[in-house]
């Protein structure tokens, strides 16, 4: 996977079954288009009163899932899934309220 700079935002591609490193010091908002599964997320540098949002993409054969880092917590404790249809756009909103507990919310796809 790469950072690739883009309208100020930096697109992060994921190829294959791996690991997602994000290190969010590096941007406020980025997009991450998926060619594959996302098996392992780590994510490092968040700050109190940081904010920002992921945009996951699903490529043209979709059906792509994630893991999220346990930095991420979500109402009721559960995490929620991707919309795996192709070329679907969901969006993971978070507040962070300290370095290691960042409230977060993921705004599905329209269907």
């Amino acid at each position: 996977f790469f950072f690739q700079a883009e309208d100020g935002i930096r697109d992060k591609l994921v190829t294959g079954v791996q690991t997602c490193a994000l290190p969010i010091y590096t941007f406020i908002n980025t997009k991450v288009t998926l060619t594959g599964n996302i098996t392992t997320m780590t994510c490092s540098n968040f700050k109190a009163g940081q904010a920002g949002m992921i945009t996951f993409i699903q490529d043209g054969t979709g059906s792509r899932t994630t893991v999220w880092c346990s930095t991420f917590k979500f109402a009721g404790g559960s995490a929620p899934t991707l919309t795996t249809t192709a070329s679907a756009t969901d969006t993971l909103v978070f507040n962070c309220r300290t370095s290691t507990f960042c409230v977060a919310s993921l705004i599905k796809a329209p269907s």
